[in-house]
């Protein structure tokens, strides 16, 4: 993800979450976690079959996009994809 190889003071963590029934599975997860880049140059990949994460911090669908400044407040959240430019903004970098 180019975005974490230009901002490497910025931690990118990508969370999937469900079960094959619902259409999602690791599996799924490690292939866009192959297509996309992920990694030590890229972005972490959990996956949350308890979909735990996603209640915590009210994500519905995917995709969708939480930011969290450097003292770990929330101050963007929303679904669907974001510009980056808009998060560099958003993130002050």
């Amino acid at each position: 993800m180019q975005f974490a190889r230009d901002h490497p003071s910025v931690s990118i963590v990508g969370v999937g979450a469900g079960t094959t029934a619902n259409g999602d599975s690791l599996d799924g997860a490690l292939e866009f976690a192959s297509r996309n880049e992920t990694g030590p140059a890229g972005m972490t990949m959990l996956y949350d079959v308890s979909y735990r994460a996603w209640r915590t911090y009210g994500v519905t669908t995917q995709p969708w996009v939480v930011l969290f400044d450097a003292n770990g407040e929330m101050i963007y959240s929303a679904p669907g994809r974001v510009d980056m430019s808009t998060v560099a903004t958003a993130l002050g970098v």
